[in-house]
């Protein structure tokens, strides 16, 4: 009997047991399911809204992009009269090869407008005409009677001439053509895009069919028909788009149809991108928490029954995620090594490259020292040799500085000019040795005195165009086209970049802004480099609050376009065109975009002139001319024509017009100029590409005129410091020497200190002026160069205050400047030492500041 109870007990207690098993399992499913499934679908919908965020900011950009190029495109037509001409016509063909546009329009005041095929139309009517003739830049999305817009947005931009409205210009931009980049990424056709304005009218849809409410024109018409969720209606909806907030939710339709939706704005008219993704695709996402919840709780029961085989099976689990984690960080650690290793593989070839060459041709040089001209043959290559390793080194630190956030941007006034003339006669010695044709223009540049950082846009133009070249075989074209914009108090300089080298597929167009990234080992192997250049042209673009861009084909070639932003100086004297009024010029030239743009610099100074593409055009209208009020008095000759066409016309004019007519030859290389102008009579040469000022200040020259403050003082080529005296801190033996002998070089001359600390004592005992400036080291024992700096300045020697002192030392970043100016010097000059830049710093210092 007892026995029988004990057993009833025990089945008692076992049955009860595993009700509690059973509840508790039941509860811990339940728990982790709704857990479990809430964190999946709240991780869902954050990373729904940030697709959605990044989908409107993308398209965001892609309008304000079109739009900056068409308000840069009205610049183009600022100081035309009549738009029905030949010359608008080239301008809008033009600017329909550079831009998305599918069409342009450009049109008077009255609305009489002329497209880029030549047709006439009247616009008069249209809301975006209205507006852009009252000074507004514009997207419109709206129909009207005019059959092209159908399907298109119209980018439009005021003309302004003299701070009145002459006109319009239009963009045309195909929707469809929108709509690829707002639905790049469908959620593998789970998702699909509406844009719309504050009314909810529909400007885009992407889908084209099955619209989100079942209407053709307004995404809220139908609204009795929806139920919404998350407290949402249709006022609700438009108030907060009022607000201009970011928003999602989700509806239901009477069939049953439900859709995930999110608001973006665009900031742009007030319109809105909304994403819809299907329910289904959004419920998917749950379904592995009910699976993990089954899991957890046949894993707790049977954890529960058999506790010992859970210790074991959780030990073998931690075991397993051990090695596993090992595994991967061994993984994760071979990897980086490869990568390091690759790296420095690479680094190690382009640095023993040049080096080779350094080492190699210093010890050719040294067996022919009796042989001056052969040495220096071997100095220039070894000098060019050391610009590639150092070229390659800055690529290296850049980098550093720039992940490590270091650099940093400077904003001084500099000249536009003299970088792109100093890049162009580089690049076009080198396109012209290696077969590729080298153009660079820059008619549409006013202002050549901008403020910002010279240094970087230096570093972004040769950059690019290096780029170019490295891919432009034998045979091809590199243009570089330099334009401006003002807007906002701001400069935009507009950079194009394009060549018809090897192009990219679209794999390599999204990794090419990353660091060390090439296409593949073939491509390092072909052309070299260390495939930091263009990380670090966009990482410098983004610094300067610019933006890059770019398109390219495989085969076909690669155009980068780049916006960056500066300051200047509104006050800044500009070309007084009256100075030309009696003077009529002709331009002869057989390249006609070449000619195009020499017509446009010389318009644009205030300069008549007529054109002629060879040399029987040109003697028809020199007779026509001749004996007129109108004869020519100025000539300008592209010499680069080929098979001495440009010494005969030359020879022609002189022999046609006489002695007194002025001739300028105009090409990029025009090293041995001189004395090809004494032989053929040519009065000067002028490089390209053709400045407004550089043209001006020739035509000056030769008509006796005066030229203003906005003339660009020629630099100074040769100098002589006799009689001057500077004072060095240098604590290496080596880089004392050089300094010593550079600096004899110009009679200057040098009295050397090994540490700061000497450096000032020398000159708190010396006499006034015994020393014209102070070149003093940073990194020195005893004394560094910023501490002997400030003692000297807190000195009482006459000259403590104002001598001139330099930081000149290889900390070359942007704070290295700041500190070094902090410490009380005038400037900073970076090692290896540029030579020329050395003598001018000096030059500046001493004789300006005594004259």
């Amino acid at each position: 009997m007892g026995t029988q109870q004990n057993k009833k007990k025990l089945l008692y207690i076992c049955f009860t047991m595993i009700m509690v098993i059973v509840v508790i399992a039941g509860s811990v499913y339940s728990y982790f399911t709704h857990k479990l499934t809430d964190g999946i679908v709240e991780t869902g919908n954050q990373l729904l809204d940030e697709y959605a965020s990044n989908n409107a900011y993308a398209t965001k950009q892609e309008l304000d992009n079109a739009l900056s190029l068409m308000v840069v495109a009205a610049a183009d037509f600022e100081d035309e009269s009549d738009f029905n001409t030949d010359k608008c016509l080239k301008t809008m063909r033009s600017i329909l090869w550079k831009t998305p546009f599918s069409h342009i329009l450009v049109a008077d005041s009255q609305g009489n407008a002329l497209s880029g095929d030549g047709m006439k139309q009247d616009i008069s009517h249209s809301d975006y005409f209205k507006r852009a003739m009252l000074g507004e830049d514009s997207i419109y999305a709206g129909n009207s009677e005019i059959p092209l817009e159908n399907g298109m947005l119209v980018f439009s931009a005021p003309i302004i001439n003299g701070g009145r409205v002459i006109g319009s210009i239009h963009g045309f931009y195909d929707k469809f053509e929108l709509s690829e980049i707002v639905d790049k990424q469908n959620l593998n056709g789970n998702s699909y895009s509406i844009m719309i304005n504050q009314e909810g009218d529909i400007i885009l849809d992407s889908s084209n069919k099955n619209r989100v409410l079942g209407r053709d024109e307004n995404f809220f018409k139908g609204e009795e028909e929806t139920k919404f969720t998350n407290d949402l209606s249709i006022d609700k909806i438009k108030e907060k788009m009022g607000n201009g907030e970011n928003f999602q939710g989700t509806f239901t339709k009477n069939d049953g149809t439900k859709r995930q939706f999110y608001f973006c704005s665009l900031g742009v008219n007030r319109w809105y991108l909304v994403k819809l993704v299907t329910q289904s695709y959004v419920d998917g996402t749950a379904e592995p928490a009910a699976l993990s919840a089954s899991i957890m709780t046949l894993v707790l029961i049977i954890c529960c029954i058999l506790i010992a085989m859970l210790v074991i099976l959780m030990i073998q689990i931690y075991n397993r995620r051990k090695n596993q984690q090992l595994k991967t960080a061994y993984a994760q650690a071979e990897n980086a090594n490869a990568a390091k290793s690759t790296f420095l593989s690479r680094m190690s070839h382009e640095i023993r490259t040049p080096m080779n060459a350094i080492v190699g041709l210093t010890s050719i040089a040294k067996n022919h020292l009796n042989e001056p001209e052969a040495v220096d043959g071997y100095l220039d290559k070894i000098s060019a040799s050391s610009g590639i390793l150092l070229n390659i080194i800055n690529d290296v630190l850049d980098m550093s500085a720039i992940e490590n956030e270091k650099i940093k941007i400077a904003h001084t006034e500099f000249n536009i000019r003299d970088i792109l003339d100093s890049i162009s006669t580089v690049y076009y010695a080198q396109c012209k040795q290696k077969g590729i044709k080298f153009e660079m223009s820059a008619s549409d540049i006013s202002h050549e005195r901008l403020i910002g950082d010279s240094l970087r846009v230096n570093q972004i133009l040769l950059n690019l165009i290096s780029n170019a070249y490295k891919f432009t075989p034998s045979g091809g074209k590199i243009t570089v086209v330099v334009s401006e914009i003002i807007r906002n108090d701001k400069i935009y300089l507009h950079i194009v970049v394009k060549d018809t080298g090897e192009g990219m597929d679209e794999d390599m167009q999204k990794r090419l802004f990353k660091p060390f990234e090439q296409e593949n080992a073939q491509t390092a192997q072909k052309h070299g480099g260390s495939g930091l250049g263009l990380s670090i042209v966009k990482s410098l673009v983004e610094l300067m609050h610019g933006a890059i861009e770019l398109k390219s084909k495989k085969g076909v070639g690669t155009t980068f376009f780049v916006n960056i932003p500066f300051d200047f100086n509104p006050e800044e004297i500009t070309i007084n065109g009256n100075c030309f009024e009696n003077l009529i010029a002709l331009v002869i030239d057989n390249d006609k975009d070449s000619m195009e743009y020499t017509s446009t610099v010389l318009e644009r100074i205030g300069l008549k002139n007529e054109t002629a593409a060879d040399k029987i055009q040109m003697e028809e209208l020199i007779n026509k001319n001749k004996n007129q009020v109108s004869e020519y008095s100025v000539f300008f000759v592209n010499w680069e024509m080929p098979e001495g066409i440009a010494k005969y016309i030359i020879g022609k004019i002189r022999e046609m017009c006489g002695e007194k007519p002025i001739i300028i030859a105009y090409a990029f290389d025009i090293s041995g100029g001189d004395k090809e102008k004494e032989n053929i009579g040519v009065n000067s040469f002028v490089s390209k590409p053709l400045f407004q000022s550089s043209v001006f200040n020739v035509l000056m020259e030769f008509t006796d005129g005066k030229i203003g403050k906005g003339k660009s003082h020629a630099q100074k080529t040769e100098y002589d410091f006799s009689g001057k005296k500077i004072l060095l801190a240098e604590d290496n033996l080596l880089n004392t020497e050089i300094a010593v002998e550079l600096l004899k070089m110009v009679n200057l001359e040098c009295d050397c200190a090994e540490n700061g600390k000497i450096a000032a004592e020398k000159f708190i005992n010396s006499e006034e002026g015994t020393y014209s400036a102070i070149l003093m080291d940073v990194q020195m024992p005893v004394m560094d160069g910023y501490e002997a700096s400030k003692m000297i300045r807190r000195s009482k020697h006459p000259q403590s205050k104002d001598i001139p002192m330099f930081a000149m030392t290889a900390n070359a970043f942007t704070e290295d400047v700041a500190a070094a100016l902090a410490a009380g010097m005038d400037g900073h000059i970076a090692k290896p030492i540029d030579t020329k830049s050395l003598y001018e710093t000096l030059y500046n210092a001493i004789f300006k500041k005594e004259s």
